[in-house]
């Protein structure tokens, strides 16, 4: 179906995640910090959704969601959070972000993310 990659620190998060696109039929990828996660994309073919969490601890998640957009354009990129404020919409745009998910990651909020997005 579709190739995934999760780039998040906790590892509750990155078992949701992992769970819910496997079940979706998903390829995915974890990495659980930037670096690993930005060496995995320069590697990879095709990714075509992911997952980054907005706190990372080695690096910033704006930068790495443009890392993603610059190496596979047409990927959709979601931030990962449990803040519970709003981003601004337009900022996301802005930097090619399609959305945001909130901690704990729902099996439900995965898919219909993944259908709006990916078809």
């Amino acid at each position: 179906m579709f190739n995934a990659c999760v780039i998040e620190d906790d590892p509750v998060t990155v078992s949701a995640l992992r769970a819910a696109l496997s079940r979706l039929g998903c390829e995915v990828a974890v990495s659980e910090g930037s670096q690993d996660g930005l060496t995995r994309l320069s590697e990879s073919n095709r990714i075509d959704v992911a997952f980054v969490s907005l706190s990372l601890r080695s690096a910033s998640a704006r930068g790495v969601a443009q890392h993603i957009r610059a190496q596979h354009p047409s990927s959709k990129v979601f931030f990962v959070t449990s803040w519970d404020g709003e981003l601004d919409r337009r900022i996301l745009d802005a930097e090619g972000v399609s959305g945001v998910i909130r901690r704990p990651p729902r099996f439900s909020e995965v898919k219909r993310m993944l259908i709006e997005h990916l078809g």
